[in-house]
């Protein structure tokens, strides 16, 4: 028998990136939680930056998403944005109330992944998506295990370019 070999940070990488919504060949991949903060450390330092960068795909809407774009449209704190990041979309953190009728977020993430809101004039990016939900990841996330041995259900990891691209978007738009 075969002893297995301990995966490189790209390999890592490559097991719980999305680069499109079909479902998993071989079912849901399961890491651990060091590989997963692996996997996102090779993610980032392929720009140079840093866990605001770190870049996962809404299961739903497909939306990518990072700490540093939840600090720029969202009204939670720090420490909610590390609750909600892998395991929310964006969207969910956005209320009526906080949406900027004008504002170039909305109007540029927006494109294409929208959802309407009761006034039909609002766009909001993002989705209300958990996948703390009935329906969890839906057959297109990954699969935590956390040191205490539970598992927790989870967004998977953006293509790099996606990261850089999101996080440059957000620079160039004054957000950082």
């Amino acid at each position: 028998m075969q002893e297995a070999r301990e995966l490189s940070p790209a390999e890592l990488f490559a097991k719980v990136l999305r680069r499109d919504r079909a479902p998993w060949p071989n079912g849901v991949p399961r890491v651990t939680q060091n590989e997963l903060v692996t996997a996102v450390k090779y993610q980032t330092s392929a720009f140079g930056s840093t866990y605001r960068d770190m870049t996962f795909v809404c299961v739903k809407c497909g939306l990518a998403q990072s700490p540093r774009l939840f600090e720029a449209i969202t009204p939670l704190k720090k420490a909610e944005i590390e609750k909600q990041i892998a395991f929310s979309c964006v969207g969910r953190s956005l209320h009526e109330d906080d949406v900027l009728r004008d504002s170039p977020v909305f109007v540029k993430l927006g494109n294409g992944i929208d959802r309407r809101t009761k006034d039909e004039s609002l766009r909001l990016i993002g989705c209300d998506w958990s996948v703390g939900g009935l329906f969890g990841n839906l057959g297109f996330g990954i699969e935590v295990e956390l040191p205490s041995g539970e598992v927790s259900p989870g967004f998977p990891i953006a293509p790099i370019e996606a990261a850089f691209g999101l996080r440059e978007f957000l620079i160039k738009e004054g957000f950082v």
